[in-house]
């Protein structure tokens, strides 16, 4: 075989053949598809699982909002009822302008076969199919039934007829208010915050009235897809109606399209470079088979090359490109060597390196400054580092070095110690035992670098979390104990989780509050109106609130926040706010000498008997003036009038600011 055959056959056995790369690929790619598939997978189901999830939340939402809606437009048409009782007997049917929110209710009533025997207008009074219907239900049943009001050709009704069938033996048999659509929208706008997507909605589940502020009806009308949003309907109430409740989902859609939109870019992200990995592993593989010497090596032009002092073909093949701009090796050792003490200076970071058998430590520079030795002092010792440690953590230090020494392990300690400026401070150490050609542990190297801050945030969480379960525990004990003592004067099931549901919204109401000022003063003034509007609801704009600036501690908040609630679930049920010109006014004042006066007054109401035994209600606000505030309450009332005062210092329950004081 003459020299240029076996160059040919040289070349030719150094590419890489056919089944060599296919088999690389194979091996390559396939855990990766396997992989990639996998991770579709998951990714799809937990997305489209946090997906499903979310629009439940939202349709659990409607429902709640659908219930409370109609909870309390039950009650308010029930006091409507209450309230035009006495008018039953009425020989005219004169529009009464109550006070408040029933400003514009019309009052009629008729015999036996639906006529008139007293009314204001024929136009308030005409009857439509489904009121004749409802009012011979009414008086068939002897209950209360309601129907819809329609203006022209409407096809959304503007009123609602409530039939009341007279419980007195006189020519008036059945008793007809007609209750406008604005009432019924006041009745619910303190539901929530967005409350325009409420329906009235009648027995037999036809639309009555929507209860949107705006007057649009989006949702029949159609103009929304019905994916776009969930509808949610209440019970039947007593009175015979229910409410819907229609929530958007264009906002769980949105975070859908975001989320599968950011899973795909990852996915494509990852697998990019995941390919461009593998193929990169792939290429170098196909190199190196390249590599592999020639089966025919030509041993006559290696000699010749070892003869003319050239290198071979081969080591031009496994040279590396230069990673410092010098190609030196010394100054490549010290460009790297300089980079790195950058680095380690960058970073806070001293490194270090103690030699046993010359009892001597080595330091770099930067540990003067994590140390705070002042310039011109002597180098820094071992025993001079070992002082300035606290006594426990200076013999776990040394417990640990000889172990480290005995066992080969590495070092890894946290100490506190009180450097040259006198500030104590958190140091960890991090080292690697050094070994001698025999492997003994001859000493250790490693960096030392200051934690201080990540010790005081630990210490911070923990202080906070043991905050949290502290006032949880005694959160969950008042609730039990509300829960218990209220069940005490309940009627009935309903009655006890209706009033119970309330005490725990104005304590939920006082507690964000203290939250949102991060456990500090509250605002009284927020305060009373946060309460009193979770309690009172609808009847809170009754309530009047004045007084000067005044600060309190959360633990006086929280007392303040269920004497509140109590004196305003008092009134609703029943004190002023029970009837329709009863009214309340909450006030305080300083009268001088660090003093505060709170007064609670409601006017034109039914009055208070003081000879009656105290409820739940009284005698919490009774025990936590005195026990809880350690301030003097008293009671006061009079005809159709009720009167609360605490008294007492204010530094028992706060601080004036400095601007007002």
């Amino acid at each position: 075989m003459n020299h240029a055959q076996q160059k040919e056959g040289g070349a030719a056995s150094r590419r890489p053949s056919a089944n060599f790369i296919w088999r690389q690929e194979a091996r390559t790619y396939a855990p990766l598809l396997w992989t990639f598939a996998l991770w579709i997978a998951a990714g799809a189901f937990i997305l489209t699982e946090k997906d499903a999830r979310a629009r439940m939340t939202v349709e659990a939402n409607a429902r709640a909002e659908a219930a409370r809606a109609a909870a309390l437009l039950n009650d308010r048409l029930n006091q409507l009822v209450r309230e035009a009782a006495p008018l039953q007997q009425a020989s005219t049917g004169d529009t009464l302008a109550l006070s408040g929110s029933t400003r514009g209710v019309h009052f009629v009533t008729r015999n036996s076969a639906l006529e008139v025997t007293s009314a204001d207008t024929e136009a308030s009074v005409k009857l439509n199919t489904r009121g004749a219907a409802a009012a011979k239900s009414a008086l068939a049943t002897q209950t209360t039934q309601v129907s819809a009001v329609h203006s022209g050709s409407a096809s959304v009704a503007d009123a609602v007829d409530i039939w009341v069938p007279s419980s007195q033996d006189s020519e008036a048999a059945l008793f007809q208010m007609r209750v406008p659509r604005s009432i019924l929208q006041d009745a619910v706008e303190h539901i929530s915050k967005d409350a325009d997507n409420l329906v009235f909605v009648d027995s037999q589940g036809r639309k009555v009235i929507n209860l949107r502020s705006d007057g649009r009806d989006d949702v029949e009308s159609g103009n929304q897809p019905s994916s776009s949003y969930v509808e949610a309907v209440s019970e039947l109430s007593p009175l015979g109606f229910r409410i819907g409740a229609v929530d958007s989902l264009v906002t769980v859609s949105s975070d859908g399209r975001r989320n599968w939109i950011c899973f795909l870019l990852v996915t494509s992200l990852l697998a990019a470079a995941t390919v461009a990995l593998k193929g990169s592993r792939l290429r170098a593989a196909g190199r190196a088979h390249n590599k592999r010497p020639p089966r025919f090596p030509s041993t006559n032009k290696t000699a010749a090359a070892a003869r003319s002092g050239s290198e071979p073909e081969t080591n031009h093949l496994i040279s590396l490109s230069p990673a410092y701009p010098s190609s030196h090796p010394k100054e490549k050792d010290a460009v790297a060597k300089e980079r790195l003490r950058m680095a380690l200076d960058a970073g806070g970071i001293c490194a270090w390196e103690w030699d046993r058998t010359k009892s001597s430590v080595h330091w770099r520079t930067s540990c003067r400054e994590l140390f705070k030795q002042p310039s011109g002092a002597p180098e820094l010792t071992a025993r001079s580092i070992l002082r300035r440690i606290f006594p426990h953590e200076r013999r776990r230090l040394l417990h640990l070095v000889r172990t480290g020494l005995a066992d080969n392990r590495p070092l890894t300690a946290d100490i506190r110690l009180r450097r040259f400026d006198g500030e104590l401070r958190w140091i960890a150490l991090r080292a690697q035992p050094l070994l001698d050609p025999d492997g003994a542990v001859t000493g250790f190297v490693g960096i030392a670098h200051d934690i201080t801050g990540q010790k005081q945030s630990l210490s911070h969480t923990d202080s906070l979390l043991r905050e949290v379960s502290h006032r949880s525990k005694n959160m969950l004990a008042l609730v039990l104990a509300m829960a218990r003592l209220t069940g005490r004067e309940a009627i009935d099931v309903k009655s006890h989780l209706k009033e119970f549901a309330l005490r725990v919204s104005g304590l939920a109401a006082s507690q964000d509050l203290i939250v949102a000022a991060d456990w500090q003063h509250v605002d009284f003034h927020t305060l009373a109106f946060s309460e009193i509007e979770a309690v009172a609801r609808s009847d809170a704009k009754r309530i009047k609130i004045s007084g000067p600036p005044l600060l309190v501690t959360p633990e006086a908040a929280q007392t303040l926040g269920m004497i509140l609630t109590e004196l305003a679930l008092n009134a609703v049920e029943h004190g002023a706010l029970s009837v329709a010109t009863g009214k309340a006014q909450l006030t305080w004042t300083f009268p001088g000498d660090g003093t505060i006066v709170i007064t609670w007054r409601e006017s034109d109401g039914p009055g208070y008997d003081s000879a009656r035994p105290k409820g739940y209600g009284m005698s919490v606000v009774e025990r936590f003036s005195t026990q809880g505030l350690k301030l003097h309450s008293q009671i006061s009332d009079g005809p159709g009038d009720f009167t609360w005062t605490l008294r007492g210092p204010v530094s028992n329950i706060g601080s004036i600011p400095q601007e007002s004081g």
